[in-house]
């Protein structure tokens, strides 16, 4: 999942701060990927479920964690970001967004060229009229 994590408009080296909390983004992110892989994960399956939606069970973990209301889905959550390179703070929102990806099993394959598509072009060239 970490590869699929991307940090748009900002750095890894950049520093972010949530009223009196403060990180760089690269550990921000870490945090970020172990609550989805795991609270967030074993939720979602849970709450799929109860809505009709059959899916195979996850191997579930203990955890603390609680949920906020959505504000980092949503609206998103108000933070201060400090750019390298930068003047001074900047503030503005973090918002996480969600992508649903279809990754087929096997890779689709092309129609091979066939051994007579470079015939079929040479016909056609001797077809058309020089002009």
């Amino acid at each position: 999942m970490e590869d699929n994590i991307t940090l748009q408009n900002c750095s890894e080296n950049d520093v972010i701060s949530f009223e009196d909390e403060t990180y760089k983004l690269s550990s921000l992110k870490h945090k970020i990927i172990a609550v989805l892989t795991g609270w967030v994960a074993e939720n979602f399956v849970d709450d799929l479920e109860s809505r009709g939606v059959k899916c195979a069970s996850i191997n579930k973990s203990e955890s603390q964690l609680e949920f906020s209301n959505g504000e980092w889905f949503n609206e998103g959550k108000k933070c201060e970001i400090l750019k390298l390179g930068s003047t001074g703070w900047k503030k503005g929102k973090v918002r996480l967004k969600v992508i649903v990806e279809f990754c087929p099993d096997e890779p689709e394959l092309s129609e091979p060229e066939s051994p007579l598509d470079d015939l079929r072009q040479k016909l056609m060239e001797s077809e058309t009229p020089d002009n």
